[in-house]
């Protein structure tokens, strides 16, 4: 029986990226125009930042993979060489 763990998406990096997000807006926000904008806001700007990095690795996924390219999965795998297979 074989067993499959996921790791989180991008590794975790999603969620560093909000927790960042939320507290880089619970400190900005006595300063200056930085303080106009509501807390959610904050986290609504890195989901869309979050969305973006998304959008880009799976072009960019999508796009080694039609030109047959080593593109997003480079290094990765096995280390035997084509010549040596």
């Amino acid at each position: 029986m074989a067993v499959f763990v996921r790791r989180p998406l991008f590794g975790g990096y999603t969620l560093v990226a909000a927790a960042i997000a939320w507290v880089g807006g619970i400190a900005l926000r006595a300063i200056g125009p930085l303080s106009a904008p509501p807390p959610l806001m904050w986290l609504a700007l890195a989901a869309a930042c979050a969305l973006a990095i998304v959008v880009a690795a799976l072009l960019r996924q999508r796009l080694a993979r039609s030109t047959g390219t080593a593109g997003a999965g480079a290094g990765t795998g096995s280390h035997v060489s084509r010549a040596a297979a």
